[in-house]
C-alpha cells in the first residue's frame, strides 16, 4: 500500500529495482533452507514467474542466471569461512548446487518460452482486432481496403503496400498502392492498368507466402528468399523469377 501511495505509475527503473529485490531476498532466505525440497526454494519460482509476466524469455533466463549466481556466491562465501548460525553447509556442496542450478535454468526456460508464446498470441489477436475494426460498411470498398492496408503498414513497419485483384468476368487486374514514407500512410491510389500486371502480381507460385531480401544494394536479381507452403512447411523450390518480376515494377530492399 505504501508503494502504491508513493508511486502511481511504474517506470522501467522502478520495475528493475523491485525485480532485483525479488531475486535477492529468496537467495538470502535459501541460506537457511534445509535440502533441495525446502519450501523456501520455491520462492525462486515466483521470481521467475514475475519475470515471465513482466517481460519474456530472455529476461526470465537472465533472472534464472542471476539466481544461480547468487546461490553459487553464497556457497563460496560459506566455504570460505562465513558460517551464520543455523546454516547447514551440506546444502551448499557443489552436487546440490548443481541440482538447484539445473532446476532453476530449466524452470526459467520453460516459463520464459510460455510467456513469449502468450505475448505473441496476444499481439496477433490485437492486430487482427485492429484490422477487423477497419472493416466498416459506411467506408465503402476503397475506404475499407485503405484502413486495412494502413494497419498492415503500421504493423510491419513497411513503406509501401500493394493490393492486386482480378475481375472475374473481364479478367482485368487492378493494383492499389498506399505509401508511408515520412509519417502516416497516405491515401490509397489505383495504378493505371498495365498488360504485365497479372504476370507481375498474380502469377502462379508454389508458395503461399514468401519473404525476399536483396543481398546487395547494387544487385538486381540476387535475393535471399524464404517461402512457406499452405501447410506452413518451408518451400524449397521457390523460383526467383517471381521476385524478379516484382523488382522490375517496384524498387525495394525487402518484400513479403
Amino acid at each position: 500500500m505504501l508503494l502504491l501511495r508513493w508511486r502511481r505509475e511504474s517506470t522501467p527503473a522502478f520495475r528493475g529495482l523491485v525485480h532485483a529485490a525479488d531475486i535477492l531476498w529468496p537467495a538470502l532466505i535459501s541460506v537457511y533452507a534445509t535440502g533441495q525440497r525446502s519450501p523456501f526454494f520455491l520462492f525462486f519460482v515466483f521470481v521467475l514467474l514475475a519475470a515471465a509476466y513482466r517481460w519474456g524469455l530472455w529476461e526470465t533466463m537472465g533472472t534464472a542466471t542471476a539466481a544461480v549466481a547468487l546461490l553459487w556466491g553464497e556457497g563460496l562465501l560459506l566455504h570460505e569461512g562465513i558460517h551464520p548460525v543455523g546454516v547447514v553447509l551440506g546444502d551448499f556442496v557443489p552436487k546440490r548446487l548443481i541440482m538447484r542450478s539445473v532446476s532453476l535454468v530449466i524452470t526459467g526456460l520453460f516459463l520464459g518460452y510460455l510467456a513469449e508464446q502468450q505475448k505473441q498470441l496476444r499481439a496477433e489477436k490485437a492486430i487482427i482486432a485492429r484490422v477487423l475494426a477497419g472493416v466498416r460498411v459506411d467506408l465503402g470498398l476503397t475506404g475499407t481496403v485503405h484502413a486495412i492496408l494502413r494497419e498492415l503498414l503500421t504493423t510491419f513497419g513497411a513503406r509501401r503496400a500493394l493490393l492486386a485483384s482480378q475481375e472475374s468476368n473481364s479478367l482485368r487486374v487492378f493494383v492499389g498502392r498506399i505509401e508511408a514514407v515520412d509519417g502516416p500512410a497516405g491515401q490509397l491510389t489505383w495504378l493505371p492498368p498495365n498488360p504485365g500486371d497479372r504476370e507481375a502480381y498474380l502469377a502462379d507460385s508454389p508458395a503461399d507466402a514468401f519473404y525476399a531480401l536483396r543481398r546487395a544494394k547494387g544487385s538486381e536479381q540476387d535475393f535471399s528468399i524464404v517461402a512457406l507452403a499452405r501447410d506452413g512447411s518451408p518451400q524449397r523450390d521457390m523460383p526467383p523469377a517471381v521476385v524478379a518480376r516484382l523488382a522490375a515494377q517496384h524498387a525495394f530492399e525487402s518484400v513479403a
